[in-house]
């Protein structure tokens, strides 16, 4: 599988399940990572999709695809920061392991993912987290 984002690609083992790890870091370089085990293997067409539609060859938005948005995750106050806080998270590892899954299936995250960098709805997202549009799944 060619790979031309920053992503790093675990997929050589054995493992049931999908591995995830991203981060979200704010404009004063505060950080916050999320690990999520998925049920289930994504894919290589899957991973692919992933890594075609990632912004700049790394950046998406976790919480249109079924995944934990981290910018009300941070110790010094949660919730949407209009000056320091934007849509875009890293992703930084996708593997296969085993283990226990955190509930969310492989099949189901790779079907919310858009297939390109023009999927992402950043106007809506950014409007849903800073409160004046509801939040629902997904979106």
């Amino acid at each position: 599988m060619k790979n031309n984002t920053n992503v790093q690609l675990a997929l050589e083992g054995a493992g049931r399940h999908t591995l995830i790890e991203y981060m979200y870091r704010d404009a004063s370089n505060y950080k916050q990572t999320n690990v999520v085990l998925l049920d289930g293997r994504l894919t290589e067409a899957q991973i692919e999709k992933i890594l075609a539609s990632l912004d700049d060859k790394q950046f998406f938005i976790p919480g249109q695809v079924g995944l934990q948005d981290l910018q009300g995750e941070f110790e010094h106050g949660a919730g949407w920061h209009e000056q320091d806080d934007h849509v875009w998270h890293e992703l930084q590892t996708i593997e296969y392991r085993d283990g226990r899954p955190n509930g969310l299936k492989a099949e189901d995250v790779a079907t919310a993912w858009p297939t390109s960098a023009e999927g992402w709805n950043v106007a809506e997202h950014q409007a849903r987290l800073s409160g004046s549009a509801p939040l629902t799944p997904g979106c």
